[in-house]
């Protein structure tokens, strides 16, 4: 396109744009005029943040955004603009989702959950451009709140679910200028993140990761526990995907990092050792996946003591490796100690302290 082309083409946006906006702005002032609950000019700024394809309905009367609605009332002009903070029920939200649906501001039909409520591109864009800076951080923090607690509990049980909220989440991150990471990463960052993982899809998580560390390391610094809960999970990524030695540069930073910043012993730095000991024998390198093993066992039983569950599930998996590397002196040494814990935790007739023992038999016979 030649330069007067572009400009001609610069200049009809623009104007298209000014229309789009002024007859969004009359519509406002309409809804607000026929609005009784004051909350259709905040639910539709709050939609706009959201994904254009869609959203549940359900999420409007989680309390999160219900306690933001409360305090975000917008009256008609005429009334003053004095927000209120009475309570606010799902009923009333609803009947403000149905008055903007009416004046084509957005789509409500809770008919194609869990896609019921849909704002056009071009309408969310404009009405974005009406939300002010000081009030961004807030509608995020809301609109983020209610979305954690909409996530269900097994995102394989509700896929179509799950993948409706992580495409929230990243339209969510998009338009909220980073406040999603401010004064901390939000939880349904990783929520997402994790989500994509349950999901099998394993290079999107590892897309996803690689874009969240970028973001967290600029927003908040390389040594920010996000941060390295961000690099955490993107060393898991590029494991699962099958690339081990990313995997494994990844995880030694943050082991390293969270030695150095927290201490060898606390919780965070074990399960940095625990995800790099299986990049380490998902690659082949056991003696270095025992090494590290081993001091994930020292570590737990300074910790949480010699008999916790976590420090004799650390101990089972230290012998499972000694077991690969046909060790098995030590992985017998290993065993006869997780039976007797097991023994004098759950009893000698527990089913978790017979196959132990069982496994236990096994390794001797071998050594006969």
């Amino acid at each position: 396109m030649g330069g007067d082309g572009l400009a001609r083409w610069q200049t009809a946006t623009e104007a298209g744009g000014r229309r789009i906006t002024t007859t969004l702005l009359m519509s406002l002032a309409a809804v607000r005029n026929a609005d009784p609950t004051d909350l259709a000019v905040p639910v539709l700024r709050l939609a706009s943040l959201l994904d254009p394809d869609g959203h549940p309905h359900a999420l409007w009367t989680r309390a999160p955004l219900l306690s933001f609605l409360a305090a975000h009332r917008v009256p008609p002009a005429e009334k003053g603009t004095t927000r209120g903070t009475s309570q606010v029920t799902a009923d009333q939200v609803h009947a403000a989702l149905r008055l903007l649906h009416r004046h084509a501001l957005l789509i409500c039909d809770p008919s194609v959950d869990p896609r019921a409520v849909r704002v056009h591109a071009v309408t969310a864009c404009a009405v974005r451009e009406t939300v002010s800076d000081t009030d961004l951080p807030s509608l995020a923090a809301a609109a983020a709140d209610a979305l954690v607690e909409a996530w269900p509990e097994d995102d394989r049980l509700q896929a179509e679910l799950a993948a409706v909220l992580r495409a929230n989440t990243a339209a969510l991150a998009d338009h909220t200028d980073g406040h999603l990471w401010r004064p901390d990463g939000h939880p349904v960052l990783y929520f997402a993140g994790t989500s994509l993982r349950e999901a099998g899809l394993t290079d999107a998580a590892v897309g996803y990761w690689q874009n969240m560390t970028g973001i967290a390391e600029r927003i908040l610094g390389a040594d920010h526990p996000d941060t390295l809960m961000a690099r955490n999970n993107l060393g898991v990524a590029y494991r699962q995907a099958g690339r081990a030695d990313e995997a494994i540069g990844s995880l030694e930073g943050v082991v390293a990092a969270r030695e150095r910043l927290l201490g060898p012993d606390h919780p965070g730095t074990d399960t940095a050792r625990a995800n790099l000991v299986i990049a380490y024998d998902e690659s082949g390198r056991a003696e270095d996946a025992i090494a590290l093993q081993e001091r994930v066992v020292a570590a737990r039983e300074r910790l949480l003591g010699a008999d916790h569950p976590d420090t004799i599930a650390a101990r089972v998996d230290l012998a499972d490796l000694y077991l690969d590397e046909a060790r098995f002196i030590y992985a017998t040494e290993t065993l006869a100690r997780v039976v007797a814990a097991r023994e004098r935790l759950l009893g000698a007739d527990h089913p978790d302290t017979v196959a132990a023992r069982a496994d236990l038999v096994d390794i001797m016979l071998n050594l006969e």
